[in-house]
């Protein structure tokens, strides 16, 4: 009797956890909302591995149809992960109205997070109110940072800290943007995929109408792609070398094709008749342009020319100056001849 195969084949690769390594990267133990200081409104523990955040069904017989109260909607699951974004180096929680009302409630509000990185805890406390203050410490608590009177130090301290779990000195990271800490938020960006995306395409982690202001929008998907493989450690610096250097040579080739284009316009207007040049060769459609005119012992001596053919492919507006470049002034002087 034959033996019956697997259900399920074995995958091509199997990832297994470090059995030396006691607990994750990077995981926040901590989560608190202040009315003001003082005033905390929200304080939620968190563990290592898997949190779940949902609000209780209210049932068939509390539910009522249009309504979002009561059922599980509105109850500020979303605000809750987008207020960790904010603490982990975003730079908003949410659209402008959403922010306004926020700090309409809660002038004074304040939300922090107490995350360890590599072991090292952290304590960051940021706005959501109209002040401006805002702190990231080592070894501290949240309740020390709410009642310090030390000045703001920015949360530069800790995305450059998060920077380094992603991007290690000795790694070599290609991410294709030029904003300061881009490495981080790109992977914050693809480990917290917004809830707009939802089955749109796999490398869509930000929707515009959350207004995050990550780097992520507006990546190109070819450019998300190398992003991610530069993440994962599978893009090497000679392939990062090849593709700056076809993306040069593209770049290259646009350049000349339009230069190209340029040059059959010109010699179109050199090939009409006679009578539509004035006796020049150098132009400027509004006012002059110095330019170089064949004589007759076979050099040049400057002088100006004008355009009189209105049906000509380039037309001239009142105020656009043309400048002559080198390679046009020599096609337009071996046709000068010609004629």
């Amino acid at each position: 009797m034959a033996r019956q195969s697997e259900l399920f084949p074995e995958p091509a690769v199997v990832v297994r956890p470090s059995g030396t390594r006691g607990e994750p990267r990077l995981w926040v133990r901590r989560f608190a909302i202040w009315e003001k200081p003082g005033g905390v409104i929200r304080d939620i523990s968190l563990k290592r591995g898997l949190n779940i955040v949902w609000s209780p069904d209210p049932g068939v017989e509390s539910a009522v149809v249009g309504r979002g109260d009561g059922s599980g909607h509105g109850a500020g699951k979303t605000l809750f992960c987008r207020l960790l974004r904010y603490c982990l180096g975003e730079d908003t929680f949410a659209n402008d109205d959403l922010r306004r009302s926020v700090a309409e409630q809660l002038p004074a509000g304040l939300v922090g997070i107490e995350v360890l990185i590599e072991g090292v805890p952290w304590a960051v406390l940021r706005p959501i109110g109209n002040t401006r203050r805002q702190i990231v410490r080592t070894g501290a608590t949240l309740e020390e940072l709410v009642d310090s009177s030390d000045p703001g130090t920015g949360i530069q301290p800790l995305l450059e800290a998060l920077d380094l779990l992603v991007a290690p000195r000795d790694g070599d990271l290609f991410i294709p943007s030029s904003r300061a800490h881009s490495a981080w938020l790109f992977a914050l960006a693809w480990l917290s995929r917004d809830q707009e995306c939802r089955y749109d395409h796999i490398l869509d982690w930000r929707h515009a109408r959350a207004d995050t202001r990550s780097p992520v929008l507006g990546t190109s998907r070819e450019q998300m792609v190398v992003a991610v493989r530069s993440l994962l450690g599978v893009l090497d610096q000679e392939e990062i070398r090849l593709k700056d250097e076809r993306d040069g040579l593209t770049e290259q080739r646009r350049s000349l094709e339009r230069d190209l284009t340029y040059c059959g316009r010109a010699c179109l207007q050199c090939l009409a008749p006679r009578t539509m040049l004035r006796p020049a060769v150098s132009w400027n459609l509004a006012n002059g342009a110095r330019g170089l005119n064949p004589d007759s012992n076979g050099g040049t001596t400057p002088c100006r020319w004008t355009l009189n053919a209105p049906n000509l492919p380039l037309r001239a507006t009142s105020g656009m100056a043309c400048w002559v470049r080198p390679p046009f002034l020599a096609t337009i002087s071996a046709v000068w001849k010609a004629l």
